[in-house]
């Protein structure tokens, strides 16, 4: 009776922690998952996982048209050892895995423009997890 009780509790337990993550997709050979933007915002956003990308990165368009983000020009951080900079931007609210993530930095890409249909509207890098 008691293995039946601990298996049980263990499987509640799983089942608590299977919950709290995110679905992923496949997509094009890469793996997606969907985000939102804020707690209240019920739309959510499919977006790239990069697990070797440092920053979060935003797509200029979308941060602009969809999300009204003011992007700091003057902000920019440097991306290589070319001198290469790109425009940064403090995201609110992102709520990944359930989870709600406040002030996350993003660098400012035009992705859609670089890579056309193929670009993700947002890429979660490890910047994400800092905060």
């Amino acid at each position: 009776m008691k293995q039946k009780i601990i298996l049980l509790f263990c499987w509640l337990a799983l089942s608590c922690i299977a919950h709290a993550q995110s679905k992923l997709i496949l997509k094009d050979s890469l793996l997606y998952t969907n985000i939102r933007f804020s707690s209240s915002h019920a739309d959510s956003t499919l977006s790239l996982l990069d697990t070797g990308c440092s920053l979060c990165v935003i797509d200029s368009t979308f941060a602009v048209d969809a999300l009204n983000l003011k992007i700091n020009q003057q902000n920019k951080v440097l991306v290589n050892s070319n001198d290469n900079r790109l425009s940064t931007c403090i995201m609110d609210t992102i709520v990944f895995c359930d989870r709600i993530y406040k002030e996350v930095p993003c660098m400012v890409v035009d992705l859609k423009g670089i890579y056309q249909e193929y670009a993700p509207k947002f890429i979660i890098g490890a910047s994400i997890h800092v905060h």
